[in-house]
């Protein structure tokens, strides 16, 4: 058996029974040169996942004819090597969005999604950086908010260690809306998968634009916040 071979063009399959969705997402990403190929059912999309030199494919976890989740591990199962993106305006809750992972789907996207998003998603996908590519960070906290962890793009973000931002309330960093804040927190406290947009600032910074996601995490009671860093990051002087 022939190993596959990872395609090289920018064809982007967009599988949604909702053609006002369709559309939107075919504008956002024709804009960024990829081309589109489009299905309503999961058995058009499959039958293109088999017959077209695809880059990524865009599911929508309700189709008509199947749901999304099962799709996508038929898709994994003949392409392995072929990125699947989830996305879902009606499934936001965290079991949504693991059992999309458990699928083999590289990433769960809620709908809408904004184009900045979407574009750093694909690009992440296929390995392939782009200028649409944001800087992404993470922070662990409890199901009240406070830091357990963070990763490296975290640490530059807050401007400060590791080790110090431990036991501090994440929401404190927020700079305005705090309330807002809290609210999106209790109702992923409850299971829901919510995203937001805001401003960060860390320590003796300056405020950051950030597009935010928070999701339960299913192996223990804490939350997982993945920023998107809409202002570049820059190293300390």
């Amino acid at each position: 058996m022939e190993e596959e071979q990872t395609p090289m063009s920018g064809q982007i399959l967009v599988v949604d029974d909702y053609e006002p969705a369709r559309f939107v997402r075919r504008r956002i990403l024709e804009g960024a040169g990829y081309y589109i190929t489009e299905s309503c059912t999961a058995t058009e999309a499959y039958q293109a996942s088999l017959d077209e030199p695809l880059a990524v494919a865009l599911l929508d976890v309700e189709l008509p004819d199947e749901n999304g989740w099962t799709l996508c591990q038929r898709i994994k199962e003949a392409r392995p090597a072929l990125p699947v993106l989830m996305i879902s305006a009606v499934h936001l809750t965290h079991e949504a969005r693991r059992a999309a992972l458990d699928s083999g789907a590289t990433m769960f996207l809620v709908d809408p999604v904004s184009p900045a998003r979407l574009l750093d998603a694909v690009a992440r996908a296929t390995g392939r950086p782009t200028p649409h590519t944001v800087a992404r960070a993470h922070v662990w906290t409890d199901l009240d908010g406070y830091i357990r962890s963070v990763d490296d793009t975290a640490v530059v973000v807050l401007n400060t260690a590791s080790s110090a931002a431990q036991g501090r309330s994440l929401l404190t960093f927020f700079d305005e809306d705090r309330v807002n804040v809290y609210r999106q927190l209790r109702r992923a406290a409850g299971g829901e998968l919510v995203q937001g947009e805001g401003r960060v600032r860390g320590r003796e910074r300056r405020g950051r634009r950030v597009g935010y996601q928070i999701a339960l995490e299913a192996d223990a009671p804490e939350l997982l916040w993945t920023f998107d860093i809409r202002d570049p990051l820059r190293p300390k002087s």
